[in-house]
């Protein structure tokens, strides 16, 4: 037999006498069969490749299963005819000791539908020229590679003749009753609910099966997936009805971690009588699209959104923003109140829209097939380089290089203009919208607690749960800013303005530069050190820019004058722009152990590499990180450079495994979502005693506890 999980080299052997054996098949006698008696010009018709394979024998289908290869067509037709995907029967399953293979016995028919040519020349003589490269593998005892050069001439009809049926037309109605038909049901892959799978070690899950008003034929099913490598194929599919449908409990391959994001395949009902059996082509929409949980679970998850949002303030990402809105607070304080909650629901707005458009632009990419989660847009190095552009364009107009409008404000003088400069800074409610909109951006990089479920249910559950997800994420990051400009008690409390004002103003540049130096940390680990260089060459050109527009738009300078310096300082940071505005990845990020000298030891992670420590029964702390993600570097300083922790892992044998996501990465993507989060950091211990997902934010004390408790052999 041959078998895809031990005898590899088999496999490709087999594979290599597909494609180098040139008679057609002893065994298997091969033919090239078209539906109608002609074909006419521009319209579709079905041909088949035919296997009749003798009795005792089998080939494969789509997904082998355990063992075995899939038939292969290669068409050769030139510019007349096009050619579709295989029409695949439903296949039954075959055992042969603990392997289970999905495969076809007897005559089977590969249905494909042939598009002709509207050019094609109509009439009496003219033939299209049917032409395919036909390989398979058919087993018994042994597996022996055949391969048949197929052709076929069929006429062409004449113009506006009937396309009637030719001698082979009965085969094709009874293969298409072979095939599985569309019945209208829904299906969404879920975690394992109240069933048990044999041999299950965490790794089973249930694909959910809604059938609606369509009578269930009995109590039997069976899932064949199109896809290898998503479940075992030997496995039991334990089948519970349900209110609307059924269940199958599937036990997932031994090499994945995490159940797929979508599925698609075949599912066999079956009755007493094979005549009873139901064949219907399944596929699962994406889990962000199907799953659903119970309506508590939402109105939870909104609760966490909105206390995530609130931890949001005291993140060190948006410490550095949020300084000049309290500076704003400041002059509001000492003014009309109803223009500080003009200003505060200003920047209310702006957190608002932004994270509206964050849950917009997450949904239709995910809805489009893109793999993203919270803090997608910093994978990008074109937004961390125009990030650094901003953060160091502001630390600059702090210092007083420059007055940004309703963004920067530069405190000029001392106590005694002190006042007036930053009336220019806060009068601007677009200014207060748009420190609304900066916070929200910088914010990405962080992930408090709580906020990791409630994203992670954001993206699952149904679109308008989680649109309220985000908006709770907004409100609660807002919420201080709003309650300290609505309640005139509490702004009569704030410091009158003062000299103070100019030293807190011109010390908030540095944590914006610290923030910037961050940013390129960020870029080298994605990029390389050439677009580092780059990008210091960028922030060179924004000083340069600001200093020639504070010596030609200065007091006395001529209307000329300033035009020029407008136009040459907006044209030199267009460039700058531009030139740093490209999608270059640069090299590869460098391995997980390549990097944090003095850290944790940590290999890099992939599904194959956990699902074979797991295998050996090796207990693996799993770390999804970012360079970009602030919360991820606390922990990687706090934490994993901890000796108390590095011992405890060396002594008891723990695999430290780091799943980097500075740069996108679907495979990380898809591991997060399986654990209901669509961001990092997320921790998991993976031991003998179970499975555990940490805390967001780590400490020492918290990992030993959970290897003691996880790693207990």
């Amino acid at each position: 037999m041959l078998a895809r999980r031990t005898p590899v080299a088999v496999c490709a052997l087999a594979a290599a006498l597909l494609s180098t054996t040139a008679h057609a098949g002893d065994l298997v006698q091969a033919s090239l069969l078209a539906e109608p008696a002609a074909i006419a010009p521009g319209a579709p018709f079905t041909a088949a490749v035919r296997l009749q394979v003798p009795p005792g024998w089998h080939v494969y289908f789509r997904n082998p299963g355990d063992s075995g290869l899939a038939p292969k067509l290669r068409w050769e037709l030139g510019s007349a005819l096009a050619a579709g995907p295989i029409q695949w029967p439903t296949p039954k399953r075959h055992a042969q000791g603990p392997l289970t293979d999905f495969a076809y016995e007897g005559d089977v028919w590969l249905l494909v539908e042939l598009t002709a040519a509207s050019s094609l020349a109509p009439g009496p003589g003219n033939h299209a020229r049917l032409s395919v490269d036909a390989e398979w593998l058919v087993c018994q005892e042994i597996c022996i590679p055949e391969k048949a050069a197929l052709q076929k001439s069929v006429p062409v009809a004449a113009a506006g003749a009937p396309v009637k049926p030719g001698p082979d037309a009965p085969g094709f109605a009874a293969a298409r009753q072979r095939l599985p038909r569309q019945v209208g049901w829904s299906a969404a892959v879920g975690p394992l609910l109240g069933t048990s799978v044999e041999g299950a070690s965490g790794g089973a899950f249930e694909l959910r099966v809604t059938t609606g008003a369509l009578p269930l034929p009995g109590g039997e099913a069976f899932f064949f997936p199109d896809d290898e490598g998503v479940i075992e194929p030997s496995a039991p599919q334990a089948f519970t009805p349900t209110a609307d449908g059924f269940t199958l409990a599937l036990l997932l391959d031994k090499r994945r971690t995490a159940p797929p994001q979508h599925l698609s395949g075949i599912v066999v009902v079956r009755g007493q009588a094979e005549a009873d059996e139901v064949s219907a082509l399944l596929s699962t929409a994406p889990v962000a699209a199907q799953r659903t949980e119970a309506p508590v679970a939402a109105w939870l998850a909104v609760v966490f959104a909105l206390l995530g949002g609130l931890l949001l303030n005291l993140m060190p990402c948006v410490l550095p923003v949020l300084g000049f809105k309290v500076l704003g607070f400041v002059r509001q304080a000492q003014g009309d109140p109803g223009r500080a909650r003009a200003h505060g629901l200003a920047f209310a707005a702006g957190v608002m829209a932004s994270f509206w458009v964050l849950a917009l632009a997450l949904f239709a990419l995910n809805s489009s097939g893109a793999q993203l989660g919270w803090g997608f847009q910093l994978q990008s190095p074109a937004v961390v380089t125009l990030l650094a552009f901003l953060f160091f364009g502001l630390g600059l107009s702090f210092l007083g290089w420059a007055d940004l409008g309703g963004v920067g404000g530069a405190l000029q003088e001392a106590a005694g203009s002190a006042h007036s400069s930053l009336r220019r800074y806060s009068d601007g409610l677009a200014g207060s919208f748009g420190s609304g909109v900066l916070a929200t951006a910088v914010a990405t990089p962080c992930t408090t607690p709580f906020m990791g479920t409630a994203l992670g249910a954001a993206l699952v559950l149904p679109r308008p749960v989680g649109f309220a997800i985000f908006t709770a994420l907004g409100v609660g990051m807002a919420l201080p800013y709003l309650v300290l400009a609505s309640w005139p008690a509490l702004l009569r409390r704030v410091p009158r303005p003062g000299p103070w004002m100019v030293v807190l103003q011109q010390g908030l540049a540095f944590p914006l530069f610290a923030t910037v130096v961050w940013l390129l940390s960020v870029l080298s680990v994605q990029t390389g050190q050439d677009r580092v260089l780059l990008a210091l060459g960028g922030l060179t050109t924004i000083g340069f820019c600001l200093w020639l527009l504070r010596v030609t738009t200065g007091p006395g300078a001529s209307a000329l004058r300033r035009r020029a310096g407008v136009a040459v300082s907006g044209a030199l940071l267009l460039v700058a722009v531009l030139v740093n505005s490209g999608g270059s990845r640069g090299p590869e990020t460098p391995r997980a152990g390549d990097r944090e000298p003095g850290a944790v030891a940590w290999v890099d992670w992939s599904e194959e590499r956990l699902a074979s420590l797991r295998g050996e029964g090796r207990t693996v702390f799993v770390d999804f990180t970012a360079a970009w993600c602030l919360t991820c570097q606390v922990n990687e300083r706090v934490v994993f450079s901890s000796p108390q922790v590095r011992e405890r892992f060396a002594r008891l044998g723990v695999v430290p495994m780091r799943a980097d996501w500075t740069r996108s990465d679907p495979a990380i993507t898809r591991a997060l979502a399986a654990f209901g989060r669509s961001g990092v950091p997320l921790n998991v211990l993976h031991g003998p005693a179970g499975q555990e997902v940490l805390p967001s934010v780590l400490t020492p004390a918290a990992v030993l506890e959970a290897v003691e408790r996880v790693g207990a052999r």
